[in-house]
This record gives C-alpha cells, structure tokens and sequence, in this order.
C-alpha cells in the first residue's frame, strides 16, 4: 500500500556564512554585555539567562541590525513557499545564554514564523526538538508497540546547532532544547513574527 504523509509540518535550515567572523564576534559581545546588564526573564529557560523582548527599533545602531535585515529576507523567502506574498515584520527579538547545564522545556511561541540564530554552539549535541507530544501521538505509537522511531512514528525531530545556523518554524510548534553539556556559553538569539502593521 502506499503510505501517504499527511498534515506535513515545514520547518527551514540555513547556514548563514556570508556572515563573517569578525562581525559574529561582535554580535557575541554585544549578547554578553545584555546579560550582564540585565537581569532577563524566566519562560522556557532552566537555568541560563534569556533577555526580555527587544522590538527591531531597539537593535537598530547596533551589532545586531545587519544580521536581523539578513534574517527578514529569509523569512519572507519561507512566506513565499507557504504561497503567501503577505510580508512580516518582527513582533519580538531576544537573546539566550545557555551555561553549562541549562536547557529549555517544551514551549510554543506566538506569531506567524518563528526561529532561532545560533551564535555560539560549543558542543552541538545540546540539540534544539520539536516534538509532538502535545497530541496523542505518542500514546498511539506507544499503545501498538512501535519498535522503531521513523519520520512517521518518532514523537521527536531533533537537529544539532552549528554556529552561523538558521531555523525558522511555524510558531506553533512545541520545541524545547537540551542541556548544554560545554562549560562554554551556548548563545543564541529567538525571535517571532507578525503580519507588517500596515496590512493588518
């Protein structure tokens, strides 16, 4: 019989080179001294620091402007393949320093796409997930003794980070990241997405 895969979930991957390391250091500067002046907030995050949101507005005139530009374009590269010619704007930005140990539970974002940029991955086996046990996938599988873990059984996706590394997901879908197992900072920037203010 033909197997036929419905209710297919995107998700997007790339490797942002043209990104060159001087400037990636300056970005990893720029995270550090945030984490250093505030506090942050406490939402998935077990341990390790996550800033509180930053509008596009407030990263503009540092580090971070160009690589956001960069982002959008790909962003809106996704809309494209989704048949959409709405474009998006930011809704929220925020950064993630993971130490040695932390890790971030199961969560959804809010929005329309969102993603993460990975700055610094010193040990990529702190695999970012999603994962589908929000539904009753995995108590079915479970139920009828699945022995393997398949692209159609498996209750979870998970994709090791590399430095430079884009994501970009609908903002749906539950995902969590594992402990960082380096004594290196693990640094990253999220961010969610919304329609552009001036079609909404």
């Amino acid at each position: 019989m033909h197997l036929n895969k419905l209710f297919y979930q995107p998700m997007w991957a790339d490797m942002l080179s043209d990104i060159d390391d001087d400037h990636l250091s300056q970005i990893t500067d720029f995270c550090l001294k945030q984490s250093v002046l505030s506090d942050g907030r406490k939402f998935s995050n077990r341990g390790g620091w996550q800033s509180n949101d930053y509008s596009f507005n407030d990263l503009k005139n540092t580090p971070m402007e160009s690589l956001l530009h960069v982002i959008m374009g790909k962003i809106n590269e996704c809309m494209g393949v989704l048949d959409s010619q709405i474009p998006l704007e930011y809704e929220s930005i925020w950064i993630n320093v993971n130490k040695k140990e932390d890790s971030n539970s199961v969560h959804t974002h809010s929005g329309i796409l969102s993603g993460a940029f990975y700055i610094k991955v010193p040990d990529p086996s702190a695999s970012i997930f999603f994962t589908r046990e929000y539904d009753l996938h995995q108590w079915f599988y479970g139920s009828i003794g699945s022995l393997n873990r398949t692209e159609v059984t498996s209750p979870r996706t998970y994709i090791s980070p590399l430095d430079k590394l884009l994501l970009i997901f609908p903002s749906w879908m539950p995902h969590g990241v594992q402990p960082n197992p380096s004594d290196e900072n693990r640094i990253s920037i999220s961010f969610n997405t919304q329609l552009k203010s001036d079609i909404r």
